[in-house]
């Protein structure tokens, strides 16, 4: 998260992977996070590829065995089930629900504008 004053308000950008089960939980708090807490922040919502940041890498943990159990699909779609239910939001496993192309936006992550 980066932030910066703004006229009394901090910003916060939300960097979101439009298939990223994390990024959606995370997308469904935003709301509370500008409106209902202390914080009182604007968020600037920033698309972000993961894909070609996982290629500019080099590596790949979602291809293959997976290096450690954070990367099992079983273990990832349990932990944003359980999340899901904490937050008290609908959930529907992304994977192989969702068709990207990353490639044809402009850059992996979109600069905040200033």
């Amino acid at each position: 998260m980066d932030a910066k004053p703004r006229l009394g308000k901090m910003r916060v950008y939300f960097y979101y992977g439009i298939a990223s089960r994390y990024s959606y939980l995370a997308a469904t708090q935003l709301e509370r996070l500008e409106t209902e807490t202390e914080t009182g922040c604007e968020v600037r919502r920033l698309l972000l590829c993961s894909a070609r940041l996982t290629r500019r890498r080099g590596s790949d943990p979602f291809s293959g065995s997976p290096p450690s159990g954070q990367y099992d699909w079983g273990f990832r779609r349990r932990d944003a089930e359980v999340w899901a239910e904490y937050y008290v939001v609908p959930y529907l496993e992304p994977h192989g629900r969702v068709t990207y192309d990353g490639d044809r936006s402009r850059s992996p992550v979109s600069p905040p504008s200033r």
